[in-house]
C-alpha cells in the first residue's frame, strides 16, 4: 500500500486540486454565490451605517465640543480613517455649510433633502451614496456612505468601482428602486429596503476572485505533468522515442483542451487569457496560452532528458543515422522557441524595455518567464543529446550532424517567411559544440557553475534579441504614427464638440448677442464654451448674412461668405457624427475644425450664420490638458508614451510634442527620395514621413545606449538561473545542494559572503532610495513653492486694493487665473477665507463634479487654524495621487482675502517617471552588483577552499605502500600550517607503510610457505606410502609385482600433477597477466560463456538475451570471460548432487552502469563464512586452492566495477557484477593509466 501511495500520490494530488478548482469554478460561473454577495453587501452597509450613526450621535450630543474640536488634528485623523471606509459627513448651520470631512465626495453647498426615514439613496456626480441626516438645536448633520464610485467618464485614473469590502465587480448597477427579483435587494438591519443591485456582466465576483480556482488548476496541471514524467521514465516498458512522442501527444491534448475547447471555462474571464496583452492568431490568442505552451514545451524537454538513452541508437546498421532525429528535434525546438520569442515581442502590448520607467507587471514577468522556460528546455535537450551522441559519434560526426540539423531547421524558418537573425543560431552551435568537450562527471560536479555560465549566455541572447525586435517594433510604430500624424484628428476635441452641440442650441443668450460687431459674441463663446481644453486652439468667429462677403487673407480678396465656407467644407471637411462641426483636413500641420450655427439678427431679425473655426496653435504654449480630465475615448491613437513628434509645413516647424528639441527646418537631414526617411540626431532615432511638397511629419524615439541595452540583462540572468535551479531540484532534489541538510565548507563561505554583500547593498540601497525620495520631495516642494510664490505675488498685485473677494469678481478672477496658469504652466485655484472655491483656471474639475468646490479639510485646518504660510501635502482624485500646495493671499493692508492653491496635476506622469526611473536605475545597479557579488563569492570561496580540496583529494588518494604526493603551499597561514602537518604525516606514513609492508611481506611469505607446505604435504603422504608399499612388495617378491608397480607409478604421476596444479595456481594469483582493454559486448560474452556449459550434465546454464542488447563495456576479453566462468563453476560446485542444478544469468542497465546477475539454486553460504568468501586461499570445498573468487574480484575491480553477493540458506546464492558502460572518456582514462 505504501509503495502504491508513493507511486501515484502526485496523480492523487492533481485530482484533488482539480476537483476543488472545478467546484469553485462552477460556484462562481453558475451565479450560485449571488445571494451571498448581496448578503455581504447588506452586512457591510449595516456596519457602516452603525459607524456613521455613532459619529453623528456623538456630534449631536456635544455640538459645542465638536464645534471647538472639529479642526483638531486628532479629529482630522479620525475623519480620514472613516473616509477610507467611504464614510464622510458635513455640518450645516442653518443653510450654510460650516464643516466637511472630505472634498472627494462631490457634494454642493446646499442642504440635501432627505426622506422621512432619514435615509436617501442618491447619485452624486462621483457615485451612489446613502445619505443620512440628523438635526440638533443649532446644527444639521449630513452623513454620506459610499455605495459605488461612478464617474461621468473614464480613464486610467477614473474607474467605476465598489468599495473594496463590497467585493463586487464594477459592472454591477445600483438602483434606488427594488428589483423584480428580491435576491438583488440590499436591506438594512431593520429589513428596510436600501437599494438594489443589477448584475450586467457574466460574473458576480471581481476578477481577483478567479485567481484562486485558476491557481488550483495550474497546480493540478503541474502535479499531473510531473507524475507523467515519472511514469514515462520509470514504469512504462517502451523505448525513449516512444515516450517522447507520447509526451508530445499529452502536451498537445492539454493545449487543445484550453485553446480550442475553452476548458477550464474560468480562463475565458481572465485578462491573462484575453488578447489584451498578446495575440498572434487563433492558436496563440493570449499571453496565458503562450505561458501554458512554454510550460508544455519544458515538459516535453524534461521527458526527452529523462527518457532517451544510448541503447535507443545502438542499432548496428542505423544507429548513427538515427541520431539525426534527436539533433533535428533539438534544432526545431530551439528554432520554434526563437519564433515564439519573436512573435511575443512583435505582437504584444507588453513593455520589455526595463531601461525606461518602472513598468514591471505580471504580463511582462510572465513573458520573460515563458522565454526562460523555453531556454531551459533547450538546455535539457542539449545535455541529453550530448550524453547520447558523445558515446556513439566522433567529434567530426557530432559537429556535422549538429550543423546539418541547424541548417534544416533554419531552412524551414526561412520558408515560413520569417527574417533570419544569425545570432541565436550561433548561440545554438556554440552551446551544442561546447557541451561535447565537457566531461559528464564535470557537469555533475559543477552543475551550478555550468548553470551560471549558461544563464549568462542565455541572458546575452535574450538581451540581443530584445534589442533587435524592440527596435523593429519601434520602427514599425514610427511609420504608423508618422502616417497617422499627416491627417491627425483630435478625438478629445471631437468628443467635446459633440457635447457642445446641444448646449449651444439650448443657449438662448446667444440670440441676444447677435449684434454687430459681434465682439461680445466671440468673448462669450470663448469664456463659456471654448475654455480649458480649447486653450491650445485659436478661435475665430465669423458671422455672415445671406448677402455678406468675407475678406480672405493674405490676398485680401472678397468672396461670398456662404459659398466660400461651403466650398471649403466640400473640399476638406469630414463631418463629425452627432454635431454640425467638421474636421478640416488641410494638410498644413494644424488640426482644424469648422462649425456653423443658424441664428437671427437681434437688430433686424434677418437670418445669420455663425461660422466657428478652431485651429490648433503652432507649437502650443502653456501646459497640456491633464490626463485626468480626458475620456479614454478621446485618447489620441497616434500618440504613444516615449515617442516625440513634429510637423513641418513648407519645411517650417509648426507643431511638436515630447522632450526632443526639433530643428526649425528638416530638409538638411533628409537624403534621397522615398516615402520614409530615417536618420539619427542627438540621441534619437527619427522617422520622417513625406506628405507632399515640403510637408513632413516626424516621429522620434530615444536610441538605446549600450548601458540601457544591458539594463534587462541582470533580470534575465537571475530569472534563468533561478528557474534552472528549480528545474535541477525538480529533476533530482537529492542532487540540489540547497535541499541538503549539511552544506560543505565552500557553500557556507559562499552563502555567508553573498548574504553579507547583499544585505549591505540592500541596506545602502534603501538608504539611498529614502534619501533621494526625500530630496525629490524637497525639490518638488521647492519647485511648487517657487511657482506658488510667483503666482501669489502676481495675484496680490491684482487684488492688493480689494477689501474682500466678492462673487461679482468671479469672471475677472477666472480670466486672471487662466493667464497666470498659462504663464506658470500650473493649474491655479483660489478659495475664500472659509474654504469655498471662488475662481479656478481648470473649472472642468468642478463642473464635472470630480470634487467638491471646497478646500481639502487638512489643508484648510493647516491654513486657518495653524496659520501656516505654506502647506504642501498629497491629495487624491480618483486613482490619481498628486502634490498640492497652499498659501494665504493678503491685500495691501495685510488682510486675508483667501487661499491660493496649486495642484500638480499636469506633471503627474513626469513625476511618476522620475520616481520610477530612479527606482529602475537602482534596481538595475543592485541586480548587477548582486551578479558580481555571486561571482566574487564563488571565486573567493573557491580560492579559499582550493587548498582544502587539494588536501581532501590527497587524503582520499593516500594508500599504504604507494608513493603519496606532498602538497606545495607557500603561504604561512592556517592552511599552510595544515599543509605542513599533512606533509609531515605523509613522510611518517611512508615510513610506517614501509615497515608494515616488510612485516606484511614476511607474514605473507610465512603464510604462503605454510599453505604451500600444507598443499604439498597432502600429495606427498600418499606418494610416500605408495613407494614404501612398493619396496615391501619387492622384498617379498610378490607374484603380481608388475601390477603393484603400475598402480604405484600411476598414483605418483597423479600426485605430481596435483603438485604442478598447485604451483600454477599460486603463480597465476601472484602474477595476473597484463590486461588488453577493448570495447566488448556483454551480451556476446555471456552468450559464449553459456555455450561452454551446454553439455554439462551437473547443471543447466540459462541466459536469455535481453532487449537492452547490445551493452558495451570496456574490459579485457579473456579476463572478463575467466571471471564469469569462475562464478558459474563456483555456482555448480555449490549445488548438491541430489538437486537438479540451475544457473541463471541476467543482464540489465541502470543509468551509466551494466549489471550482471549469476544465481544458482545451491545450498547458499553460511553466515560465518560470508565475510571470508573473497579472501585468497579460502574455500569450502575439499579440493582447490580457494583462489577463484579472489581472482574474479580482482578482475572486476580492475575494470572500475563492483562485485557482491546475496545468499539464502538452502535456496542459493546470487552474485552481482556492476560495470560502467563504455564511453570514450573511460577508454581514454584506462589508456592513460
Amino acid at each position: 500500500m505504501r509503495k502504491l501511495w508513493h507511486q501515484h500520490r502526485l496523480l492523487l494530488f492533481s485530482i484533488v486540486f482539480l476537483g476543488i478548482a472545478w467546484f469553485w469554478e462552477h460556484l462562481i460561473l453558475d451565479n450560485a454565490m449571488l445571494h451571498h454577495e448581496v448578503d455581504r453587501v447588506s452586512h457591510v452597509m449595516e456596519k457602516k451605517e452603525a459607524s456613521l450613526d455613532q459619529v453623528l450621535n456623538n456630534i449631536a450630543s456635544t455640538p459645542t465640543k465638536i464645534a471647538s474640536e472639529r479642526y483638531s488634528i486628532d479629529a482630522a485623523n479620525r475623519w480620514d480613517q472613516l473616509a477610507k471606509q467611504g464614510i464622510t459627513f458635513n455640518i450645516f448651520q442653518g443653510d450654510s455649510l460650516i464643516y466637511w470631512t472630505s472634498s472627494e465626495t462631490a457634494f454642493n453647498d446646499s442642504l440635501p433633502k432627505v426622506s422621512a426615514d432619514n435615509n436617501l439613496i442618491k447619485k452624486l456626480p462621483t457615485g451612489w451614496y446613502m445619505i443620512k441626516q440628523m438635526n440638533t438645536d443649532s446644527l444639521t448633520l449630513v452623513g454620506y456612505i459610499l455605495i459605488k464610485q461612478v464617474y461621468p467618464y473614464h480613464n486610467k485614473y477614473l474607474r467605476d468601482h465598489f468599495p473594496n469590502d463590497f467585493k463586487l465587480p464594477p459592472d454591477f448597477l445600483v438602483h434606488p428602486q427594488p428589483a423584480s427579483n428580491p435576491v438583488y435587494d440590499v436591506k438594512d438591519s431593520n429589513n428596510r429596503f436600501l437599494f438594489s443591485l443589477e448584475p450586467t456582466g457574466e460574473l458576480v465576483t471581481p476578477e481577483h476572485d478567479l485567481f484562486f480556482p485558476s491557481g488550483l488548476y495550474f497546480i493540478a496541471l503541474l502535479f499531473f505533468l510531473i507524475y507523467t514524467v515519472q511514469i514515462l521514465n520509470l514504469r512504462l516498458p517502451i523505448r525513449g522515442p516512444a515516450k517522447i512522442l507520447l509526451s508530445i501527444v499529452i502536451a498537445f491534448g492539454i493545449y487543445y483542451l484550453v485553446n480550442q475547447l475553452d476548458r477550464p471555462a474560468i480562463f475565458e474571464y481572465l485578462r491573462l487569457f484575453s488578447p489584451v496583452y498578446f495575440a498572434a492568431g487563433s492558436w496563440l490568442p493570449s499571453l496565458g496560452e503562450f505561458f501554458l505552451l512554454s510550460i508544455l514545451l519544458l515538459y516535453v524537454a524534461l521527458v526527452f532528458f529523462r527518457s532517451l538513452d544510448v541503447k535507443d541508437f545502438q542499432h548496428p546498421k542505423w544507429g548513427k543515422i538515427s541520431l539525426l532525429l534527436p539533433f533535428l528535434f533539438a534544432a526545431f525546438y530551439f528554432t520554434f522557441s526563437i519564433f515564439l520569442f519573436q512573435i511575443l515581442i512583435l505582437n504584444s502590448s507588453i513593455n520589455f524595455e526595463f531601461y525606461q520607467e518602472m513598468r514591471i507587471s505580471l504580463p511582462n514577468v510572465l513573458g520573460f518567464i515563458s522565454l526562460v522556460l523555453q531556454c531551459l528546455g533547450f538546455l535539457l535537450i542539449a545535455l541529453r543529446l550530448r550524453f547520447i551522441a558523445r558515446n556513439i559519434l566522433s567529434l567530426n560526426q557530432y559537429l556535422v550532424t549538429a550543423v546539418i540539423s541547424a541548417l534544416l531547421a533554419l531552412g524551414v524558418f526561412i520558408l515560413g517567411g520569417h527574417a533570419v537573425n544569425w545570432f541565436p543560431f550561433t548561440f545554438y552551435i556554440i552551446v551544442i559544440t561546447a557541451l561535447y568537450f565537457i566531461r559528464y562527471d564535470s557537469l555533475l560536479k559543477y552543475r551550478t557553475t555550468f548553470l551560471v555560465v549558461y544563464s549568462l549566455l542565455a541572458a546575452l541572447l535574450f538581451d540581443h534579441m530584445l534589442f533587435v525586435h524592440v527596435k523593429t517594433r519601434n520602427t514599425n510604430i514610427q511609420k504608423v504614427l508618422a502616417v497617422n500624424l499627416a491627417s491627425e484628428r483630435d478625438p478629445a476635441a471631437e468628443l467635446f464638440l459633440s457635447d457642445l452641440e446641444p448646449r449651444l442650441h439650448r443657449d438662448t443668450l446667444l440670440q441676444t448677442l447677435m449684434v454687430p460687431p459681434y465682439d461680445v459674441l466671440e468673448q462669450y463663446l470663448r469664456k463659456n464654451y471654448f475654455t480649458g481644453f480649447w486653450r491650445d486652439y485659436d478661435l475665430q468667429v465669423t458671422v455672415c448674412g445671406d448677402q455678406d462677403s468675407v475678406l480672405v487673407k493674405p490676398d485680401n480678396d472678397l468672396h461670398p461668405c456662404h459659398a466660400f465656407f461651403e466650398n471649403m467644407v466640400s473640399q476638406s471637411g469630414v463631418e463629425i457624427p452627432g454635431s454640425d462641426f467638421y474636421f478640416m483636413d488641410k494638410l498644413n500641420g494644424r488640426i482644424s475644425y469648422f462649425g456653423q450655427m443658424a441664428f437671427k439678427s437681434a437688430v433686424d431679425g434677418r437670418p445669420l450664420t455663425v461660422f466657428v473655426e478652431l485651429n490648433s496653435r503652432l507649437i502650443p504654449e502653456g501646459q497640456g490638458y491633464p490626463e485626468l480630465l480626458l475620456d479614454e475615448r478621446a485618447a489620441r491613437k497616434n500618440r504613444r508614451d516615449g515617442f516625440c513628434y513634429a510637423k513641418y509645413y513648407n519645411d517650417q516647424l509648426v507643431d511638436r510634442s515630447g522632450k526632443f528639441a526639433y530643428t526649425l527646418s528638416i530638409k538638411e537631414y533628409l537624403h534621397g527620395k522615398g516615402e520614409f526617411h530615417f536618420y539619427d540626431l542627438d540621441g534619437y532615432s527619427h522617422c520622417a514621413y513625406h506628405i507632399s511638397g515640403d510637408n513632413y511629419t516626424v516621429v522620434s524615439y530615444p536610441k538605446m545606449s549600450f548601458v540601457k541595452r544591458l539594463a534587462s540583462f541582470p533580470y534575465l540572468f537571475l530569472l534563468t538561473y533561478i528557474a534552472g535551479l528549480l528545474v535541477i531540484g525538480l529533476n533530482n532534489p537529492k542532487g540540489w545542494y540547497f535541499f541538503r541538510r549539511h552544506w560543505d565548507f565552500r557553500r557556507k563561505i559562499q552563502f555567508s559572503l553573498i548574504s553579507i554583500l547583499l544585505g549591505t547593498l540592500l541596506i545602502i540601497g534603501f538608504g539611498i532610495i529614502a534619501y533621494n525620495y526625500t530630496q525629490f520631495k524637497a525639490s518638488i516642494q521647492e519647485n511648487l513653492n517657487e511657482k506658488i510664490r510667483t503666482v501669489s505675488a502676481e495675484l496680490e498685485m491684482r487684488l492688493g486694493r480689494e477689501d474682500q473677494i466678492s462673487p461679482d469678481m468671479e469672471n475677472y478672477l477666472d480670466y486672471e487665473l487662466i493667464q497666470l496658469s498659462d504663464i506658470s504652466w500650473v493649474d491655479v485655484n483660489l478659495f475664500d477665507a472659509i474654504g469655498t472655491l471662488i475662481a479656478t483656471s481648470r473649472d472642468e474639475i468642478y463642473e464635472r463634479g470630480l470634487t467638491a468646490p471646497k478646500m481639502n479639510p487638512r489643508a484648510f485646518y493647516a491654513m486657518s487654524v495653524e496659520h501656516r504660510t505654506n502647506y504642501l501635502h498629497r491629495e487624491k482624485l480618483g486613482n490619481m495621487t498628486f502634490y498640492s500646495s497652499y498659501v494665504p493671499v493678503f491685500n495691501n493692508n495685510n488682510e486675508l482675502l483667501g487661499y491660493l492653491n496649486i495642484p500638480y496635476l499636469s506633471k503627474q506622469n513626469e513625476l511618476m517617471q522620475q520616481i520610477s526611473g530612479f527606482i529602475v536605475a537602482f534596481l538595475n545597479v543592485y541586480i548587477f552588483l548582486t551578479l558580481i557579488s555571486v561571482m566574487v563569492a564563488v571565486f573567493i570561496s573557491s580560492r579559499i577552499t582550493s587548498p582544502l580540496r587539494t588536501i581532501e583529494e590527497n587524503l582520499r588518494g593516500i594508500q599504504l605502500g604507494k608513493a603519496n604526493a606532498k602538497i606545495e603551499y607557500r603561504a604561512n597561514d592556517e592552511i599552510g600550517r595544515l599543509v605542513k602537518e599533512y606533509n609531515l604525516k605523509v613522510d611518517e606514513l611512508a615510513e610506517s607503510a614501509d615497515l608494515l609492508a616488510r612485516s606484511e611481506r614476511e607474514s605473507a611469505w610465512r603464510e604462503m610457505a605454510r599453505q604451500i607446505a600444507h598443499e604439498i604435504k597432502n600429495p606427498l603422504t600418499p606418494m610416500k606410502l605408495s613407494i614404501q608399499y612398493l619396496q615391501r612388495a619387492r622384498k617379498q617378491e610378490k607374484e603380481n609385482f608388475d601390477e603393484y608397480f603400475r598402480q604405484v607409478t600411476k598414483t605418483l604421476i597423479e600426485q605430481i600433477e596435483t603438485l604442478s596444479a598447485i604451483a600454477s595456481a599460486f603463480s597465476n594469483f601472484a602474477r595476473m597477466p597484463k590486461a588488453h582493454y577493448e570495447k566488448l559486448d556483454l551480451c556476446d560474452r555471456l552468450q559464449e560463456v553459456t555455450h561452454l556449459f551446454d553439455n554439462n550434465p551437473g547443471a543447466s546454464v540459462y541466459f536469455e538475451r535481453p532487449a537492452v542488447c547490445p551493452v558495451f563495456v570496456l574490459a579485457d576479453k579473456e579476463q572478463l570471460s575467466r571471471a564469469f566462468i569462475n562464478l558459474v563453476k563456483n555456482g555448480m560446485q555449490a549445488i548438491p548432487k541430489t538437486r537438479k542444478g540451475t544457473i541463471e544469468i541476467k543482464l540489465n542497465t541502470e543509468k551509466e552502469f551494466a549489471q550482471v546477475e549469476i544465481s544458482d539454486n545451491g545450498m547458499g553460504v553460511a553466515e560465518e563464512l560470508r565475510s571470508k568468501l573473497f579472501e585468497p586461499n579460502f574455500t569450502t570445498k575439499t579440493s582447490g586452492m580457494g583462489l577463484g573468487l579472489a581472482i574474479t574480484k580482482s578482475i572486476i575491480e580492475n575494470l572500475s566495477g563492483k562485485i557482491w553477493f546475496e545468499t539464502s540458506p538452502n535456496q542459493g546464492t546470487c552474485f552481482f557484477i556492476r560495470l560502467p558502460l563504455y564511453s570514450k572518456e573511460l577508454h581514454e582514462n584506462h589508456d592513460s593509466e
